[in-house]
């Protein structure tokens, strides 16, 4: 069987829209200053570039969520009751888009009463339910469960990949599927 979170923590049946026929939306991708508010629809995969916005209420992303975020420029992404089915990565990113490992990329990152969940990969690359890379620094995790569907193969390294700076988990929930 699959093990399951403690009584209180999302699943992808407690999470995303809650409207009997949600819409689609397909492809959500925002760039610098764009801003875009989603909520109660399914959406195929979310990216937000340096300088975009997000917020997602109640939204099941059939793929994954990614954000870039630039030292300099507004980066937000806030996800709330919402259901994510193939990862959340977040990066810092320099000027030309390469990782700033090297310096801190302060995010407007805040992820609550969500599920993450990134399915078992085919061994060649990494696969973690959340990663982040480039120092993302400020990012805040309260009430989520993060799941990484196994068996653990040599890539799927662990429920999470953090290579960031002053993050906050609050009551979440780390697991592994199968």
């Amino acid at each position: 069987t699959t093990p399951q979170p403690d009584v209180g923590f999302p699943t992808a049946s407690s999470t995303g829209p809650t409207v009997a026929n949600p819409q689609s939306v397909g492809w959500v991708e925002v760039f610098a200053g764009e801003s875009r508010t989603l909520t109660d629809v399914v959406a195929d995969g979310i990216f937000v570039h340096p300088g975009g916005s997000v917020t997602a209420t109640r939204v099941r992303i059939n793929g994954s969520v990614v954000i870039n975020a630039e030292a300099g420029l507004t980066n937000k992404l806030h996800l709330t009751d919402s259901a994510v089915h193939a990862g959340l990565v977040v990066n810092g990113v320099d000027s030309n888009g390469n990782l700033a490992n090297s310096v801190e990329t302060p995010v407007d990152v805040v992820v609550t009463d969500s599920w993450i969940f990134h399915p078992q990969g085919d061994g060649e690359f990494h696969t973690e339910a959340l990663a982040g890379f480039g120092l993302p620094q400020g990012a805040r995790f309260t009430n989520n469960s993060f799941i990484q569907q196994g068996p653990f193969n040599g890539t799927a390294t662990g429920t999470i990949n953090w290579h960031g700076t002053d993050t906050v988990f609050e009551r979440c929930y780390f697991g592994w599927d199968a």
